[in-house]
Protein backbone atom coordinates (compact mmCIF):
# COMPACT_ATOMS: atom_id res chain seq x y z
CA UNK A 1 0.00 0.00 0.00
CA UNK A 2 1.44 3.41 -1.01
CA UNK A 3 1.99 5.53 2.32
CA UNK A 4 0.26 8.64 1.98
CA UNK A 5 2.35 12.08 2.09
CA UNK A 6 1.29 15.10 3.27
CA UNK A 7 0.72 17.94 0.45
CA UNK A 8 3.56 19.40 -1.71
CA UNK A 9 4.28 22.90 0.06
CA UNK A 10 2.42 22.18 3.01
CA UNK A 11 5.30 20.80 5.78
CA UNK A 12 4.86 19.48 9.11
CA UNK A 13 5.82 21.54 12.36
CA UNK A 14 7.82 19.30 14.52
CA UNK A 15 8.48 18.92 18.05
CA UNK A 16 12.15 19.94 18.27
CA UNK A 17 11.03 23.45 16.51
CA UNK A 18 8.33 24.19 18.09
CA UNK A 19 10.15 26.03 20.94
CA UNK A 20 11.02 28.04 18.25
CA UNK A 21 7.86 29.19 16.84
CA UNK A 22 6.27 29.49 20.43
CA UNK A 23 9.27 31.71 21.09
CA UNK A 24 8.70 34.13 17.88
CA UNK A 25 4.77 34.26 19.17
CA UNK A 26 5.19 35.05 22.75
CA UNK A 27 7.27 37.73 21.56
CA UNK A 28 5.08 39.31 19.13
CA UNK A 29 2.02 38.70 21.29
CA UNK A 30 3.73 40.36 23.97
CA UNK A 31 5.25 43.53 21.66
CA UNK A 32 1.59 44.17 19.93
CA UNK A 33 0.06 44.12 23.33
CA UNK A 34 2.29 46.94 24.46
CA UNK A 35 0.85 48.69 21.86
CA UNK A 36 -2.85 48.46 22.58
CA UNK A 37 -3.32 45.93 19.95
CA UNK A 38 -5.90 42.93 20.59
CA UNK A 39 -5.31 39.55 18.72
CA UNK A 40 -8.62 38.54 16.85
CA UNK A 41 -9.52 34.92 14.67
CA UNK A 42 -11.36 34.39 12.23
CA UNK A 43 -12.04 31.42 10.07
CA UNK A 44 -9.08 29.41 7.56
CA UNK A 45 -12.26 29.11 5.08
CA UNK A 46 -14.11 31.92 3.87
CA UNK A 47 -17.18 32.57 0.76
CA UNK A 48 -14.95 33.16 -2.34
CA UNK A 49 -16.52 36.35 -3.11
CA UNK A 50 -15.01 37.99 0.21
CA UNK A 51 -11.71 37.43 -1.47
CA UNK A 52 -12.78 38.40 -4.63
CA UNK A 53 -14.54 41.77 -4.05
CA UNK A 54 -11.19 42.81 -1.97
CA UNK A 55 -8.47 42.23 -3.57
CA UNK A 56 -10.08 42.03 -7.23
CA UNK A 57 -10.72 39.36 -9.75
CA UNK A 58 -8.42 39.97 -12.05
CA UNK A 59 -5.52 40.01 -9.64
CA UNK A 60 -3.52 36.91 -10.14
CA UNK A 61 -3.92 35.92 -6.51
CA UNK A 62 -7.71 35.35 -7.61
CA UNK A 63 -7.00 34.07 -11.22
CA UNK A 64 -4.49 31.83 -10.40
CA UNK A 65 -2.97 31.63 -6.63
CA UNK A 66 -6.45 30.69 -4.48
CA UNK A 67 -7.19 26.99 -3.30
CA UNK A 68 -11.38 27.36 -4.21
CA UNK A 69 -13.63 24.69 -4.67
CA UNK A 70 -17.29 24.39 -4.05
CA UNK A 71 -18.90 22.71 -0.72
CA UNK A 72 -21.75 20.27 -1.00
CA UNK A 73 -24.63 22.95 -1.25
CA UNK A 74 -22.15 24.35 -4.29
CA UNK A 75 -21.02 26.98 -2.67
CA UNK A 76 -17.63 28.49 -3.64
CA UNK A 77 -15.20 28.24 -0.50
CA UNK A 78 -12.27 29.56 -0.10
CA UNK A 79 -9.04 28.95 2.06
CA UNK A 80 -7.86 32.27 2.98
CA UNK A 81 -4.99 33.50 1.11
CA UNK A 82 -4.18 36.73 3.26
CA UNK A 83 -5.67 37.63 6.25
CA UNK A 84 -7.05 41.61 5.95
CA UNK A 85 -10.10 40.56 4.22
CA UNK A 86 -10.97 37.89 7.08
CA UNK A 87 -10.11 40.71 9.80
CA UNK A 88 -12.43 43.36 7.83
CA UNK A 89 -15.34 41.17 6.77
CA UNK A 90 -15.47 39.55 11.04
CA UNK A 91 -15.37 43.25 12.11
CA UNK A 92 -18.35 44.59 9.84
CA UNK A 93 -19.99 40.98 10.47
CA UNK A 94 -19.56 41.76 14.47
CA UNK A 95 -19.70 45.72 14.64
CA UNK A 96 -16.21 46.42 15.70
CA UNK A 97 -15.59 49.37 14.06
CA UNK A 98 -18.53 51.55 14.30
CA UNK A 99 -17.27 54.61 15.81
CA UNK A 100 -14.98 52.75 17.12
CA UNK A 101 -10.74 52.84 16.99
CA UNK A 102 -9.47 49.42 16.63
CA UNK A 103 -5.95 48.06 16.89
CA UNK A 104 -6.35 44.12 15.65
CA UNK A 105 -3.11 41.53 15.09
CA UNK A 106 -3.88 37.68 14.12
CA UNK A 107 -1.37 35.06 13.17
CA UNK A 108 -2.15 31.81 11.50
CA UNK A 109 -1.60 29.64 8.22
CA UNK A 110 -2.89 30.98 4.74
CA UNK A 111 -2.75 29.40 1.48
CA UNK A 112 -1.88 30.00 -2.21
CA UNK A 113 -1.85 27.21 -5.01
CA UNK A 114 1.73 28.47 -6.15
CA UNK A 115 4.62 26.13 -7.55
CA UNK A 116 6.69 25.35 -4.57
CA UNK A 117 10.28 26.41 -3.92
CA UNK A 118 12.44 27.68 -1.30
CA UNK A 119 11.03 30.88 0.99
CA UNK A 120 7.43 30.17 -1.09
CA UNK A 121 5.22 27.19 0.05
CA UNK A 122 1.46 26.74 -0.22
CA UNK A 123 0.44 26.49 3.38
CA UNK A 124 2.93 29.64 4.64
CA UNK A 125 2.14 31.39 8.14
CA UNK A 126 1.74 35.14 8.52
CA UNK A 127 1.71 37.45 11.28
CA UNK A 128 -0.74 40.96 10.42
CA UNK A 129 -1.86 44.21 12.56
CA UNK A 130 -4.94 45.70 11.34
CA UNK A 131 -6.00 49.90 11.97
CA UNK A 132 -9.21 51.12 12.12
CA UNK A 133 -10.88 54.56 12.48
CA UNK A 134 -7.35 56.68 12.43
CA UNK A 135 -6.26 58.20 9.62
CA UNK A 136 -3.34 60.12 8.29
CA UNK A 137 0.84 59.40 8.73
CA UNK A 138 0.38 58.80 12.40
CA UNK A 139 -0.18 54.98 12.18
CA UNK A 140 1.97 54.24 9.55
CA UNK A 141 4.92 55.78 11.87
CA UNK A 142 3.53 53.50 14.71
CA UNK A 143 3.67 50.37 12.51
CA UNK A 144 6.96 51.17 10.99
CA UNK A 145 8.51 51.66 14.64
CA UNK A 146 6.78 48.74 16.19
CA UNK A 147 7.96 46.42 13.04
CA UNK A 148 11.85 47.57 14.04
CA UNK A 149 11.22 47.05 17.21
CA UNK A 150 10.09 43.37 16.99
CA UNK A 151 12.71 42.62 15.10
CA UNK A 152 14.96 44.01 17.61
CA UNK A 153 13.62 41.80 20.33
CA UNK A 154 13.57 38.89 17.72
CA UNK A 155 17.71 39.38 17.74
CA UNK A 156 17.42 40.46 14.05
CA UNK A 157 17.63 43.62 13.86
CA UNK A 158 21.26 43.52 12.64
CA UNK A 159 20.46 41.11 9.54
CA UNK A 160 17.31 42.48 8.25
CA UNK A 161 17.12 46.19 6.41
CA UNK A 162 14.00 47.89 6.02
CA UNK A 163 13.06 49.15 2.94
CA UNK A 164 9.86 52.20 2.82
CA UNK A 165 8.45 52.45 -0.37
CA UNK A 166 4.79 54.66 -1.02
CA UNK A 167 1.38 53.95 -3.46
CA UNK A 168 1.25 57.66 -3.31
CA UNK A 169 -2.49 59.37 -2.92
CA UNK A 170 -5.45 57.87 -4.45
CA UNK A 171 -5.14 61.08 -7.25
CA UNK A 172 -0.86 60.27 -7.85
CA UNK A 173 -1.97 56.85 -8.47
CA UNK A 174 -4.93 58.01 -10.90
CA UNK A 175 -2.92 60.26 -12.43
CA UNK A 176 -0.14 57.51 -12.95
CA UNK A 177 -2.73 55.18 -14.08
CA UNK A 178 -3.92 57.49 -17.34
CA UNK A 179 -0.88 57.82 -18.04
CA UNK A 180 0.20 54.27 -18.16
CA UNK A 181 -3.40 53.38 -19.97
CA UNK A 182 -2.41 56.50 -22.51
CA UNK A 183 0.84 55.16 -23.39
CA UNK A 184 -0.30 51.33 -23.83
CA UNK A 185 -2.86 51.81 -25.80
CA UNK A 186 -0.78 53.48 -28.75
CA UNK A 187 0.96 50.24 -28.28
CA UNK A 188 -1.69 48.05 -28.04
CA UNK A 189 -0.49 45.67 -31.22
CA UNK A 190 2.70 44.85 -28.88
CA UNK A 191 1.05 43.63 -25.67
CA UNK A 192 0.15 40.03 -25.32
CA UNK A 193 -3.65 38.70 -24.71
CA UNK A 194 -3.29 38.33 -21.63
CA UNK A 195 -1.50 42.33 -21.02
CA UNK A 196 -4.35 43.34 -23.36
CA UNK A 197 -6.94 42.19 -21.04
CA UNK A 198 -5.12 43.94 -18.22
CA UNK A 199 -5.21 46.97 -19.75
CA UNK A 200 -8.76 47.74 -19.26
CA UNK A 201 -8.91 46.01 -15.98
CA UNK A 202 -5.54 46.57 -14.22
CA UNK A 203 -3.31 48.02 -16.41
CA UNK A 204 -0.94 48.83 -13.50
CA UNK A 205 -0.06 45.02 -13.42
CA UNK A 206 1.05 45.15 -17.56
CA UNK A 207 4.17 47.27 -16.37
CA UNK A 208 5.19 44.87 -13.59
CA UNK A 209 5.31 42.24 -16.14
CA UNK A 210 6.54 44.49 -18.54
CA UNK A 211 9.47 45.14 -16.88
CA UNK A 212 10.04 41.94 -15.34
CA UNK A 213 10.31 40.32 -18.77
CA UNK A 214 12.68 42.93 -20.28
CA UNK A 215 15.01 42.16 -17.11
CA UNK A 216 14.75 38.26 -17.74
CA UNK A 217 14.69 39.02 -21.54
CA UNK A 218 17.84 41.00 -21.21
CA UNK A 219 19.31 38.38 -19.25
CA UNK A 220 18.79 35.41 -21.06
CA UNK A 221 19.59 37.17 -24.70
CA UNK A 222 23.18 38.30 -23.11
CA UNK A 223 23.61 34.40 -21.31
CA UNK A 224 22.94 32.81 -24.56
CA UNK A 225 25.05 34.79 -26.32
CA UNK A 226 28.15 34.20 -24.07
CA UNK A 227 29.62 37.67 -24.30
CA UNK A 228 28.91 39.66 -20.72
CA UNK A 229 29.99 37.46 -17.67
CA UNK A 230 27.51 37.61 -14.42
CA UNK A 231 28.55 40.40 -12.98
CA UNK A 232 28.07 42.15 -15.89
CA UNK A 233 24.70 40.97 -16.66
CA UNK A 234 23.55 42.00 -13.00
CA UNK A 235 25.33 45.38 -13.73
CA UNK A 236 22.32 45.74 -16.54
CA UNK A 237 19.77 44.34 -14.65
CA UNK A 238 20.57 46.54 -12.14
CA UNK A 239 20.78 49.67 -14.78
CA UNK A 240 17.46 48.90 -15.72
CA UNK A 241 15.62 48.80 -12.28
CA UNK A 242 16.94 52.17 -11.94
CA UNK A 243 15.30 53.67 -15.06
CA UNK A 244 12.27 52.01 -14.12
CA UNK A 245 12.51 53.44 -10.65
CA UNK A 246 13.45 57.08 -12.15
CA UNK A 247 10.53 56.84 -14.32
CA UNK A 248 7.71 56.04 -12.05
CA UNK A 249 8.85 59.01 -9.67
CA UNK A 250 8.75 61.84 -12.51
CA UNK A 251 5.38 60.27 -13.17
CA UNK A 252 3.92 60.58 -9.81
CA UNK A 253 6.06 63.58 -8.42
CA UNK A 254 5.79 65.44 -11.65
CA UNK A 255 4.45 69.29 -11.03
CA UNK A 256 4.37 68.59 -7.37
CA UNK A 257 7.83 69.86 -6.20
CA UNK A 258 6.69 73.34 -5.78
CA UNK A 259 4.06 72.46 -3.58
CA UNK A 260 6.18 70.20 -1.10
CA UNK A 261 8.16 70.62 1.56
CA UNK A 262 11.02 68.23 3.14
CA UNK A 263 12.09 67.86 6.83
CA UNK A 264 15.02 65.81 6.90
CA UNK A 265 15.56 64.52 10.55
CA UNK A 266 12.36 64.77 12.03
CA UNK A 267 13.59 63.83 15.98
CA UNK A 268 11.68 60.78 18.06
CA UNK A 269 9.43 58.77 15.62
CA UNK A 270 6.17 59.13 17.15
CA UNK A 271 2.54 60.12 16.11
CA UNK A 272 2.02 62.80 18.07
CA UNK A 273 5.30 64.40 16.78
CA UNK A 274 3.70 64.15 13.42
CA UNK A 275 -0.10 66.12 14.35
CA UNK A 276 2.16 68.69 16.00
CA UNK A 277 4.02 69.38 12.77
CA UNK A 278 1.29 69.21 10.51
CA UNK A 279 -0.78 71.88 12.94
CA UNK A 280 1.96 74.38 12.99
CA UNK A 281 3.01 73.98 9.28
CA UNK A 282 -0.57 75.22 8.26
CA UNK A 283 -0.79 77.94 11.04
CA UNK A 284 2.20 79.42 9.57
CA UNK A 285 1.71 78.94 6.02
CA UNK A 286 -1.57 79.33 5.80
CA UNK A 287 -1.92 76.56 3.07
CA UNK A 288 -4.00 73.60 3.31
CA UNK A 289 -2.06 70.82 4.20
CA UNK A 290 -2.92 67.60 0.88
CA UNK A 291 -1.08 64.74 2.48
CA UNK A 292 2.08 63.72 4.14
CA UNK A 293 4.70 61.14 3.66
CA UNK A 294 7.37 59.60 5.60
CA UNK A 295 10.63 59.28 3.26
CA UNK A 296 13.99 57.95 4.79
CA UNK A 297 13.78 56.57 8.79
CA UNK A 298 16.80 56.43 10.66
CA UNK A 299 16.07 54.14 13.82
CA UNK A 300 18.95 54.14 15.08
CA UNK A 301 19.24 57.89 15.42
CA UNK A 302 15.89 57.75 15.65
CA UNK A 303 14.66 60.42 12.91
CA UNK A 304 12.83 60.36 9.68
CA UNK A 305 12.36 62.36 6.74
CA UNK A 306 9.23 63.78 6.03
CA UNK A 307 7.72 65.08 2.97
CA UNK A 308 4.58 67.62 3.01
CA UNK A 309 2.55 68.30 0.47
CA UNK A 310 0.32 71.45 0.30
CA UNK A 311 -3.25 72.01 -2.39
CA UNK A 312 -1.13 75.46 -3.59
CA UNK A 313 2.11 76.04 -4.61
CA UNK A 314 4.37 77.37 -1.72
CA UNK A 315 5.16 80.44 -3.93
CA UNK A 316 1.37 81.67 -3.95
CA UNK A 317 2.07 82.70 -0.06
Amino acid sequence: MKKIQSIRGMNDLLPEDSPRWQYLEETVAKLLSGYGYREIRFPILEPTELFKRSIGEVTDIVEKEMYTFDDRNGDSMTLRPEGTAGCVRACEQNSLTHNQIQRLWYQGPMFRYERPQKGRLRQFHQIGVEVFGLEGPDIDAELITMTWRMWQQLGVANVVTLQLNSLGTTESRGRYRNALVEYLQQRKGQLDEDSQRRLLTNPMRIREMTYLFLVIGLAVINALSGKLSYAELLFINGVVWLIVYLMENWLLQSNEADKMIIYEKIENIKPAKYGELLGDLEERTGLKINRAEVGKVDFLKDTAEVRIFFDEDLASR
